[in-house]
Order: C-alpha cells, then sequence, then structure tokens
C-alpha cells in the first residue's frame, strides 16, 4: 500500500474529530433557536425567545466544544 494511502487512514481519527466539532456546534445552536422560535409562537414574545434561544444553544455550544477539546489537550 502507498504511503498516502496510509497517511489517510491515520488521518481519519482527526477528520471525525473536526466532524464531531461542526456536528456539536450546528446541533446545539439549532436547538436553542429551535426552542426560542417555539417560545415565541407559544408565549407571544417575538424575538425575545429566539434571541434567548440563540444566546443558550451559542453558550452550549461553547462549553460542549470546550470539553471535546479538553480530551486531545
Amino acid at each position: 500500500m502507498s504511503e498516502k494511502a496510509t497517511g489517510k487512514t491515520k488521518d481519519l481519527p482527526g477528520i471525525a474529530a473536526f466532524v464531531t466539532l461542526g456536528a456539536t456546534i450546528a446541533s446545539t445552536v439549532a436547538l436553542g433557536v429551535f426552542l426560542g422560535v417555539m417560545a415565541d409562537r407559544a408565549w407571544g414574545i417575538s424575538p425575545w425567545g429566539l434571541l434567548v434561544g440563540l444566546l443558550l444553544g451559542t453558550s452550549l455550544a461553547v462549553f460542549s466544544v470546550v470539553q471535546l477539546v479538553k480530551r486531545w489537550i
């Protein structure tokens, strides 16, 4: 097997880590926005539910990414 092919195989855990980080950020922010929009619709507090949901989702994303990165440090 060529050296190039084995290099790609070795990099797979690193690539999977970046995919995990991206998925974590996207899912937590999306969840916060979704819950904020639902709060806006339920209680008629637009745009405050969206803003709070976005803030909480972003905060949770940062916290989650920090926890994931601590594993590799």
